[in-house]
């Protein structure tokens, strides 16, 4: 699956209810099991995606959990989010 269509698939998927999370456990307690995870907040996001040389802006949706069993909150970035730094070095920007 090409990098758009990842991103299309994931604002389909979170836009369709469904609770989308890419982490595998809580960055606090380490907690991993499903049952321990409730969504808490939902919101838009531009991200940039690095296509060869090309800089694609593409809008879609941001997750953030909370863990049932410390309490905290945390924000499950999708695996296309990519860093600040990744965009200036494709670019060629200093």
């Amino acid at each position: 699956m090409d990098l758009d269509e990842e991103v299309k698939t994931h604002t389909r998927r979170v836009e369709a209810g469904e609770g989308v999370r890419y982490g595998q456990a809580c960055p606090c307690c380490g907690a991993a099991k499903e049952e321990f995870f409730r969504m808490h907040d939902c919101r838009r996001r531009l991200f940039r995606l690095v296509l060869g040389r090309c800089i694609q802006v593409a809008l879609s949706w941001i997750l953030r959990w909370r863990c049932l069993r410390c309490g905290k909150r945390f924000t499950d970035y999708p695996p296309f989010r990519v860093a600040a730094e990744a965009v200036h070095q494709a670019t060629g920007a200093g």
